[in-house]
């Protein structure tokens, strides 16, 4: 598939490189190796791989893809997305495909603040891999931007290049302003042998719902004992204390990057007690959730 947009009527025949899907379907070979993606995950749990590391999904959150990294869904619940594809060139003609845009000779300083806008495509950390997290009350803007692009790409309007090309960077704006101000929000998941992995992809994948043991070791077809014992030696931790800990790092990142109330971010965990909640969250933090806010919150 293409991954540009060619003018019909306005603008016959130009080759716009780029393409909006306002219902992201996670196909993995889309020619992904000569354009960015922008992905916009709206809500969901689960699993992302990209290229060869596991990720906890973050909702809502930009991740921001780069050309070197293919992306694959591998379990989730209830995810909904939307995406743009774009040639680097979209923003500025002088812009191409290298592992840091930074590198391309014969940049003037506009043509380097376009590429600042991009930052987040090519910088990788240990505690950053291309999500950004946004607030909840940014949701319905960002949705309304991804659909004029869609809207724009799909109709000859007037000017449309320019137009999406406006949009896609009113995004970029904004991303680059969160990243600024966000804190690192990595969770990678650990290999495991295929039957523990299973059961690894159903814990981030329900970690928001109550999980028993004794129904987690009859869904996989064992017993209590052995399914902690084969955790433990993947995780280092019980299956209680791996899910408590998954929950709290996604609890972290909502309480620095969001204005959720710390009611919402427990139950939307998977926490029912406050009390626990608090014990669980100062046990693994060295804060309670309002102490973590104050002293690391973003907004």
């Amino acid at each position: 598939m293409e991954l540009a947009t060619v003018g019909q009527v306005v603008w016959g025949q130009f080759l716009h490189e780029m393409k909006c899907f306002p219902n992201e379907d996670f196909v993995i070979d889309r020619g992904l190796h000569t354009r960015y993606r922008l992905l916009f995950i709206m809500e969901g749990n689960g699993i992302l791989q990209i290229g060869t590391i596991r990720h906890s999904i973050i909702s809502p959150a930009f991740y921001c893809i780069n050309e070197r990294e293919p992306l694959q869904l591998a379990a989730h619940s209830g995810v909904k997305a939307s995406s743009v594809y774009f040639h680097p060139k979209v923003i500025n003609n002088k812009l191409s495909l290298r592992e840091n845009l930074f590198d391309n000779e014969g940049l003037a300083t506009s043509d380097i603040q376009d590429a600042w806008l991009l930052e987040t495509f090519f910088n990788r950390s240990d505690g950053y891999y291309g999500c950004v997290p946004i607030d909840v009350s940014f949701v319905h803007h960002v949705q309304r931007i991804m659909e004029e692009i869609h809207h724009i790409l799909s109709t000859s309007s007037p000017n449309w290049p320019c137009q999406s090309r406006s949009y896609l960077q009113e995004l970029l704006f904004l991303i680059r302003r969160l990243y600024r101000k966000s804190k690192e929000t990595a969770h990678r998941i650990p290999q495991a042998p295929p039957d523990i992995d299973e059961v690894i992809q159903y814990l981030h994948v329900y970690y928001n719902n109550k999980i028993g043991l004794d129904e987690l070791a009859k869904r996989f077809h064992t017993n209590r004992t052995t399914l902690n014992r084969k955790v433990n030696s993947v995780t280092g931790m019980s299956i209680v204390t791996y899910v408590n800990s998954l929950r709290i790092q996604l609890a972290s990142s909502m309480l620095c990057n969001t204005t959720l109330k710390v009611t919402e971010i427990m139950d939307r965990v998977g926490f029912t007690d406050d009390a626990y909640f608090i014990r669980v969250f100062r046990k693994q933090t060295g804060y309670t959730p309002a102490e973590y806010r104050k002293q690391f919150g973003s907004l």
